[in-house]
């Protein structure tokens, strides 16, 4: 194959040419495949909600009132430095004993010659204070939830998404951008009827995205005759047709939607504009040709791969970070 044979363009990526595809590709593509990234498997719910911060078991209560202490639903009575046991306050001590008889050391016979604090109850060698601690209900307690840096999906928490993407468990899945501003799938289309389509609900690659360009502007799908031309030739490694046949196709593009970007952009020169198109216009018909196996060699030798892996695939647009 001899390149100086065939008119190839300087074809670039350039801010200008990735502009013009992105105006394209947003005006005839109804669909694009959203950006997604892993956020981890998650963790448990570990946290409680602000309006019941106390945590006990697998439930969260609000806090008690001061002088009671929580246990699951129940708020109980502190027992002042005394022994909680279960629904009451005791507290045990040893008598002070006086004058007791070695026969009666406690006193059981004679009361008089021990004596207890105040309040506390003579028993035997002991004395004794106890009381019913006070309670009141708090509630049957609210769910563990997760803290301000996680959000919940399901039963797990997990780190919140960037701006511009929302969570689907582990997955942080792009907000739709304006242009496809539909959910639909794993990608965003224009309009809501265009998801209940089933064979359009398989999001396009940038090949099928590429053949429904040309066929759109100027009516060639992948399956006419120019196009089984430029499969024939290469089958026979006619290259020189090759590259001919797809420049036509481009430059047909080119033609087809030039007079949309001069007016869409008045202020820039109308060589630049024209340039940017005609880029744009052959990377295009290069790709809608990319799943074609028997023309790899062709897209090697002028290093079409390239450019290819430049173009963002069909993905859709970051509005918002």
């Amino acid at each position: 194959m001899n390149a100086t044979e065939i008119s190839i363009p300087l074809i670039s990526a350039s801010p200008s040419v990735t502009r013009i595809l992105r105006e394209i590709f947003q005006t005839y593509e109804p669909y694009c495949s959203r950006h997604t990234y892993n956020r981890g498997v998650g963790r448990p719910l570990h946290a409680c909600p602000d309006h019941a911060p106390e945590q006990d078991g697998l439930l969260c209560y609000p806090p008690c009132r001061d002088g009671y202490n929580g246990v699951g639903p129940v708020c109980w009575e502190k027992c002042e430095n005394i022994t909680s046991f279960g629904f009451v306050c005791v507290d045990i001590s040893l008598a002070k004993h006086h004058s007791c008889p070695w026969y009666d050391k406690c006193g059981l016979a004679r009361s008089s010659c021990r004596s207890c604090p105040m309040n506390y109850t003579k028993l035997g060698c002991l004395c004794g204070r106890l009381h019913l601690r006070g309670s009141y209900g708090r509630g049957v307690g609210h769910s563990l939830t997760c803290s301000n840096s996680y959000e919940q999906g399901g039963a797990l928490c997990y780190p919140k998404c960037d701006k511009g993407y929302h969570g689907i468990g582990p997955v942080c899945r792009q907000t739709c951008p304006s242009t496809q501003p539909y959910s639909c799938f794993t990608g965003c289309s224009k309009t809501k009827e265009l998801c209940k389509d089933k064979f359009k609900a398989i999001i396009q690659s940038i090949i099928v995205s590429s053949i429904t360009i040309l066929n759109v502007i100027i009516g060639i799908p992948l399956v006419s005759l120019k196009t089984l031309d430029i499969i024939a030739d290469a089958a026979k490694g006619h290259w020189v047709l090759v590259a001919k046949n797809i420049l036509t196709l481009a430059e047909q593009l080119t033609y087809g939607i030039l007079p949309f970007f001069r007016k869409k952009y008045p202020d820039q020169p109308v060589d630049a504009i024209e340039s940017a198109t005609k880029n744009a216009s052959f990377i295009i018909t290069v790709t809608a040709f990319k799943d074609q196996y028997i023309l790899s060699p062709l897209f090697k030798y002028f290093h079409f791969d390239s450019i290819y892996s430049a173009f963002n695939h069909g993905q859709c647009e970051l509005e918002f970070v």
